[in-house]
């Protein structure tokens, strides 16, 4: 059994947003609803894995965080791929 430890990066109204500190590629977070669902969005691509959806407003709440969650996921998985990369914000 593998036990995956969270860092919490941020919460909107009705979520959490988290990286697994020992997960598997490609870059994510977990976005966890208080109904218990879980999504996982492609850093920095802000695309659901998996066939799942997100909410605009999830989804603008991501790309805001953008620069944290990629520093994170960076500094916990030095050997994968890096997410530094430009990104095309909202306008």
């Amino acid at each position: 059994m593998h036990i995956f430890a969270l860092m919490k990066i941020f919460s909107g109204d009705k979520y959490i947003v988290s990286i697994h500190i020992d997960d598997h590629p490609p870059p994510h977070c977990h976005v966890r609803f208080g109904d218990g669902s879980e999504v996982c969005v492609m850093i920095p691509f802000l695309e659901p894995m998996y066939g799942a959806t997100i909410t605009r407003e999830v989804r603008n709440d991501i790309e805001d965080h953008l620069d944290a969650l990629a520093s994170v996921w960076d500094r916990f998985h030095p050997k994968r791929v890096n997410t530094k990369r430009k990104h095309n914000r909202r306008k």
